[in-house]
């Protein structure tokens, strides 16, 4: 597994956490996982949309403002039969994200639309 940096979190994910907190609490309790773990990783991922250290790398917010606005051009019926075909195996171009709406990550907290249809269907 590859290295990540490491770096604080900003101010405005330290605000997105405190806002938070009484939500992940209630959504860790009904999933029997720790409020922490559930906490840390969505503030992980918003604040990479934050960062001024990441705004230029494949992990910073050009690249996701970037994925939203690409995801964004795709409508909900689009995105479901892409999520069905990628489900079986049979993505659009060759599996290319910017074809594949339901592989982007979208967001604030940065998450990857396939993940989230998965979720709503469990």
């Amino acid at each position: 597994m590859a290295k990540q940096p490491v770096s604080k979190f900003q101010d405005v994910t330290l605000d997105f956490i405190a806002k938070n907190t009484p939500e992940a609490e209630e959504l860790a309790a009904k999933l029997g996982v720790s409020d922490n773990a559930l906490l840390g990783a969505v503030a992980n991922e918003f604040d990479t949309r934050f960062n001024p250290d990441l705004i230029f790398d494949t992990r910073g917010g050009t690249i996701l403002w970037v994925g939203d606005l690409i995801a964004s051009i795709f409508n909900s019926d689009q995105i479901l039969n892409n999520y069905e075909a990628i489900k079986a195996s049979n993505p659009n171009v060759g599996g290319l994200k910017p074809a594949n709406p339901a592989t982007i990550d979208v967001g604030p907290a940065n998450f990857r639309i396939s993940t989230a249809i998965h979720l709503l269907n469990s």
